[in-house]
């Protein structure tokens, strides 16, 4: 494999290459899945030792391994090894000093591959974004020559990254905490470390304040399809579908054209979501007409569509369907003056718009046509207790209009 130009590293890569880039002689390269540090002298490699098996060259391990190969760095003396050097600092460096036999960067690396394998098998995107900042400032903060005794000074240091953001700061503890759980019931961790509700509550501060979330109108979902078609086709397929189906983001890669048991053409979603103990069923999605604001009903034959192929859809370089989910669709949707301008309408009215409102405003309107609650959440792929928590059966707009009588 080529070696890459420092430029071309991820940011990870780069401040653990930089490690040594002061050291004369010194550098740290990637060899497969490991870490290997190299010493060279007049120009020629004279030696070079493999981190431990427990550091491989992965984010998670960039603090634990940045330190190790800093104490590497102060044990070696010129004249000897890289690998004397490492002998005399293994047993206390592995350790990070507490005599427990691993290093706490491997304990995430069996943290995440628990919850997306076993427990609720999260998807990577989950993981990106609900676990791993947090974790990694955990990392950090034990990598450091300061570093916390315990579970609740852990906490409590980790949430100062999030001071004044309320929503991170209730992930960080959800994440720390499940995460120090299963150090504690895996790797035999005192329970020193163990984050009790109390510490939790303690640190948290107030929980964040519940936006309410946007119905969209048939007008504006309407208005919106049409101006994205204007420029791009296909993406304006992606926003019918979301608004007519009622279907989640994720689910956009897993549809398919299904002949239904009279033949008729219809859209299989063979998406399962997982939550908690539950699974969702694979399912039939159903359009839901939209009206123009003369009354007129609007119905775009997605099913018919999808079966005879004339469904615009985007691609990817390879030709291919693009592979979409919510991360895909926000940062599309982001870039398009039509939508922007919708989320500033729906910000005025107090009302927090994303790519996930057409769902929310697919349960308004169906609930507004007057369907039955079950039939509802067979077709929107969750539970009766979900779909009462979660979703909007109303707007200001629908109640207006039910009490004009």
């Amino acid at each position: 494999m080529p070696r890459r130009a420092f430029a071309d590293l991820e940011l990870w890569e780069q401040r653990l290459v930089g490690t040594a880039s002061k050291w004369d002689g010194w550098s740290i390269a990637k060899d497969r899945t490991r870490i290997r540090v190299r010493l060279r002298r007049n120009g020629k490699a004279v030696d070079s030792v493999l981190l431990p098996s427990p550091f491989t060259w992965s984010e998670a391990s960039e603090p634990d391994a940045t330190l190790w190969i800093r104490q590497l760095r102060m044990a070696w003396v010129d004249g000897s090894t890289l690998k004397a050097a490492m002998e005399a600092i293994a047993q206390k460096s592995d350790k990070h000093g507490d005599d427990l036999g691993f290093t706490w960067a491997e304990t995430v690396e069996s943290f995440r591959d628990s919850v997306m394998t076993g427990r609720n098998q999260i998807r990577a995107e989950t993981w990106r974004d609900n676990y791993q900042p947090y974790l990694k400032e955990a990392l950090r903060l034990l990598g450091s020559s300061n570093k916390p005794k315990d579970g609740f000074t852990l906490l409590k240091r980790t949430l100062q990254k999030w001071e004044g953001k309320p929503s991170s700061r209730f992930a960080c503890c959800l994440a720390l905490r499940n995460w120090m759980d299963h150090c504690i019931s895996r790797f035999g961790v005192p329970g020193t470390w163990a984050m009790s509700k109390t510490d939790i509550a303690e640190l948290r501060g107030r929980p964040p304040v519940k936006r309410t979330k946007a119905v969209l109108t048939d007008e504006e979902l309407l208005t919106l399809i049409e101006e994205i078609g204007k420029s791009n086709r296909a993406w304006a397929s992606v926003v019918m579908v979301l608004a007519a189906t009622g279907c989640r983001p994720v689910e956009l890669s897993h549809i398919s054209p299904r002949r239904r048991d009279d033949g008729r053409p219809g859209i299989w979603c063979s998406y399962r979501k997982i939550s908690g103990p539950n699974r969702c069923d694979e399912r039939w999605l159903e359009e839901l007409p939209l009206f123009g604001p003369d009354g007129a009903k609007k119905t775009f034959g997605l099913a018919e569509k999808l079966d005879s192929g004339a469904l615009p859809w985007p691609v990817g370089r390879d030709g291919n369907p693009r592979r979409l989910d919510g991360h895909h669709v926000e940062l599309f949707l982001k870039r398009q003056q039509s939508w922007r301008d919708l989320v500033a309408k729906c910000e005025a009215r107090g009302e927090w718009c994303r790519s996930y409102s057409m769902r929310d405003s697919f349960s308004a309107r169906a609930h507004r046509l007057g369907i039955e609650t079950a039939q509802i959440c067979r077709v929107m792929g969750h539970g009766l207790q979900a779909h009462s928590r979660a979703y909007r059966s109303a707007s200001d707009a629908s109640a207006r209009d039910a009490f004009d009588i």
